[in-house]
Parts: structure tokens; sequence; C-alpha cells
């Protein structure tokens, strides 16, 4: 018998986990070896020092802390703190966000358009691959909205855009013009 084994089969000897003819089977070897009867006696000789040692870990005590785990802890009052603090969180985060009344939605936008702002607003949508910056700056566009990660934008339509307009209306970087607001 190997020696890991050997340490396997006595441990499960002594705690009973052997089967009947595995039982024997290692009776008989201890018959014949005075080395593994040896081994056994050790091993048990160290079980009942365990056995006997007290131990340093606590153990718990069950009857401290009954008392802590009955239903009156957690009464109305109790109940009526966390519901006011949990209101209250909300309402912080509530009234913390920045409120507007302009929709960023690019669809709806782009479908109703008329009753967004209470002035007059031109709405361009331009090609691809045009720089809007530069494009605002060219034509010196006063910005209501960017729409982000489109090539949409919403410029404030005064006189001197309407003198411009043509011009706006013909330029290749621009697919498409709308009025949009109160005119």
């Amino acid at each position: 018998m190997k020696s890991e084994d050997t340490k396997n089969s006595i441990v499960d000897y002594m705690n009973g986990h052997l089967s009947n003819e595995e039982s024997k089977k290692f009776e008989a070897e201890l018959d014949q070896d005075s080395n593994l009867m040896k081994e056994l006696n050790e091993a048990k000789n160290w079980q009942s020092q365990l056995k006997s040692e007290p131990s340093d870990l606590p153990t718990p005590q069950f009857s401290s802390i009954e008392h802590k785990l009955t239903r009156n802890t957690w009464n109305i009052k109790n109940w009526g703190v966390g519901l006011s603090t949990a209101a209250s969180i909300t309402l912080v985060v509530f009234f913390s966000f920045e409120q507007s009344n302009i929709v960023n939605n690019e669809f709806e936008t782009l479908t109703s358009t008329q009753s967004l702002y209470n002035e007059p607003v031109m709405q361009i949508v331009l090609s691809e691959n045009t720089n809007i910056e530069s494009f605002i700056k060219e034509y010196d566009l006063n910005i209501v909205q960017i729409y982000p990660n489109t090539q949409i934008i919403d410029v404030k339509f005064n006189p001197m855009l309407k003198t411009k307009l043509a011009v706006l209306k013909t330029d290749k970087r621009t697919v498409l013009t709308k009025e949009i607001g109160v005119n």
C-alpha cells in the first residue's frame, strides 16, 4: 500500500468510512504489517489529544443575542425613519437634475418640431463630412441647439440669416433646411 493511500485508509478506518469488505481487508493488513499497526496507534493518540484539548476559538453564545432577534425590534418608529430617509434621498435626486423644456430626442425633433421653440428657428441638416464648427463660423449662425452624434443644428432665424438663406439652401454641404418654431 502506498503511504498516501495508507494515511487515507487509516483515517477512513478510524472514522468508520470503510465498507465491511474494506474494513476486513484493512484489518488483515494490520495483522501482517507491524508498521501499519504503529501508524494506526499514533493516529488514534493524535485524535484523542485533539479531542481532549480545549479549543481557543470562542463558541457563539446564542442565548446572549437571542433577545436581539425578536420581532419587537422593528417597530413602526424604525420603519418610519427608514421610509422618511428613502423619501428624502429620492427628492434630493429628483430636484438635483437639470430640467429642460427642449427635447433632445433627434427622431422626435425631426418629426414634430413646430412646438419646440417660442421663437423663429431654422433646423439645418448638414452632409456627413461637413465640419459643423466651421460651417457655423462661416455663416455666423446663432446656435440654439446642436444635436449630439448628428449633423443637425437649430439656429435662430433672424434678419441676417434671411439674407443668407438663398446661399445657405444651395450650399452643397446643406442637405435640408427647415423653418421650425413660431414664425
